[in-house]
């Protein structure tokens, strides 16, 4: 399995477990009277709003680490990979077509 996968398999057990102490969190308040019951659910949304979005920051860091990474060992990343098959594949179309034309 790769790096990615591994990362990503972690970013959702770290989710699930993010979400199951939210709820505990937020029982907790409740019992102690600092949160009303009737604010679990807006609480809840903002706190998994935040976590959205430090997630996509996460994942946003890793990409950049992991394209500096390969840069930094001469790896052309699969975009790169993929323009150059493009290329090659509308050279290989010219050439054909030049050879049609008897150049």
């Amino acid at each position: 399995m790769d790096i990615l996968n591994k990362v990503f398999l972690l970013s959702l057990g770290i989710q699930e477990t993010a979400q199951e102490k939210i709820k505990q969190t937020i029982d907790e308040m409740i019992k102690k009277g600092e949160v009303k019951a009737g604010e679990r659910k807006d609480l809840q949304e903002k706190i998994t709003e935040m976590l959205k979005k430090r997630k996509e920051e996460l994942n946003n860091f890793i990409r950049k680490c992991v394209d500096e990474a390969l840069k930094t060992m001469h790896i052309p990343a699969r975009d790169e990979i993929e323009t150059l098959k493009k290329e090659v594949e509308d050279l290989k179309k010219e050439v054909e077509e030049l050879k049609r034309h008897g150049l």
